[in-house]
Parts: C-alpha cells; structure tokens; sequence
C-alpha cells in the first residue's frame, strides 16, 4: 500500500511522530512519502492509490500549526473533490486545553467536507499524559492498517 504522511507541528512532536508511523509502515513494505505541510498542496491528494496520514499538533487557540496554515486554507479555497481520499489523523494536544487536539480535529473536518473518509478512530496524544506521542500512535497503528486493508482491499 501508498501512504502519505502530511505533517503540521510547531515544535517538532508531530515530526517525530510521523518519522515513527514511517519508519513502521516502511518494515511492513509499504510504500510511504512522509512532507512538511508547508511543502504540500492540495495537488499532492490526487493519488487515488495512496492513503493520507494528516499528523498534526494543535496550536494556539486550537488552530493548526503555522506550517500547516497555508494547506488548511487552500483546502478551503480550492475545494478539491477528495471523494476517492481515505485517510487517518493523528492529532496532538494538551487535554489542559478546551481545544485539546483541535488541530487534527480540523483537518478532519476539512477532508470530510470535501468528501474524503477518514478511516478509523482519531488517535488522540495527551501532552498531559506520560506516554510519548509517538508510543501512541505505534499503538494505533495496526488496528487502523487493519481497517485500511479491509476497506480499500490491498494487502
């Protein structure tokens, strides 16, 4: 399978994260490309063989990370169809906040609007907690690849 990993972090959790589903997915043989969010576009969705991780921190008043800003928004501008997009979110927080993991969370909303199916539960990381960002999002994983392969049929 083809996945591609967006990522949206301030103080880079959400990068490391996104290395560790990587680093994961790729000793199961599949096929990923892991970018910045500012490096992205909406363009970069049109691959109907590869499913989207959106790995991202919440920030502020429960916005998305700066670099993510500008993809957030061309989605909202350009209003891409997404109907064939599958994806899973991965959304850091503080659970202090009332905005506790929004930044994922917006996403979700976003992709969903435009038609995309979000597969699975969002995985949700606790900055609160005293689990690594990224022991959670391991431990989500193959439940959520489970699903992936039951829904879109590759193995």
């Amino acid at each position: 399978m083809k996945f591609l990993i967006l990522i949206g972090t301030m103080t880079g959790n959400a990068e490391i994260v996104a290395e560790e589903i990587d680093s994961a997915l790729a000793k199961l043989n599949h096929e990923t490309t892991r970018r910045d969010m500012s490096d992205a576009s909406p363009a970069d969705l049109n691959d109907k063989s590869s499913t989207l991780i959106i790995c991202s921190s919440t920030y502020g008043d429960g916005e998305v990370p700066d670099n993510a800003t500008d993809f957030y928004n061309a989605l909202q501008t350009e209003k891409p169809n997404l109907k064939h997009l599958n994806y899973g979110i991965i959304a850091l927080g503080d659970s202090v906040y009332e905005t506790f993991t929004n930044g994922g969370i917006r996403f979700d909303t976003r992709l969903q609007e435009l038609g995309a199916s979000r597969i699975g539960e969002i995985c949700r990381h606790d900055a609160s907690s005293d689990q690594m960002p990224e022991d959670v999002a391991l431990q989500w994983l193959p439940e959520w690849l489970e699903e992936v392969q039951k829904i879109t049929g590759a193995g």
